[in-house]
């Protein structure tokens, strides 16, 4: 299966970055500032949901994943809320659609909620400090890139498991394991 990696996800935060970046210049020649940011974060989140979608474990649900987000992001462009009320709704839709198509229990979803809170407190110190879309965007995927590394209830799992070369043992063990209660039960 093509599953998300952290190499994939390092690449895609440099090419939305760069991609937002230069979307944001040009729109701000002849759009306010305000304008050319909701413009640029509406289509790198769509870029973003897109690649997500995409490279996710989910066999179902990613029309309709990508078809709630499509109509929450036209909503938020719609009511044209703040700018940075914009930008934090749009992270946090981006989260969403994640939990929804990458993570299987509530657990993974909320450490997700913790590296996205933290992505969009690094991206806009980012910004901030350097005045840079272009860093500040880099920041925000780069450390959402990471999200692959948060350990899944299956993978949780697995690694508390007996190692398969050793199953029959283990079987055997609960067997005699089993024998002996009820041994000790007739007793």
């Amino acid at each position: 299966m093509n599953r998300p990696t952290l190499a994939r996800g390092i690449v895609g935060a440099a090419l939305l970055a760069l991609t937002g970046g230069a979307l944001y210049g040009a729109l701000t020649l002849y759009f306010p500032p305000a304008a050319g940011l909701r413009v640029t974060v509406g289509l790198v989140a769509a870029a973003y949901v897109l690649q997500v979608v995409a490279f996710a474990d989910a066999r179902g649900g990613r029309i309709v994943v990508t078809l709630c987000w499509l109509a929450c992001a036209v909503l938020l462009a719609v009511t044209a809320p703040p700018p940075a009320l914009f930008v934090v709704a749009h992270a946090g839709l981006l989260w969403l659609v994640r939990a929804l198509c990458c993570h299987d229990g509530p657990l993974a979803a909320l450490s997700d909620l913790l590296l996205t809170t933290l992505a969009l407190a690094a991206a806009i110190a980012c910004a901030r400090h350097t005045g840079s879309v272009v860093l500040g965007l880099w920041t925000l995927f780069l450390v959402q890139a990471f999200f692959v590394v948060i350990p899944q209830r299956a993978q949780l799992q697995t690694a508390g498991s007996v190692d398969p070369a050793l199953a029959p043992l283990a079987r055997a063990r609960a067997q005699a394991q089993a024998a002996l209660r009820r041994v000790h039960a007739q007793l």
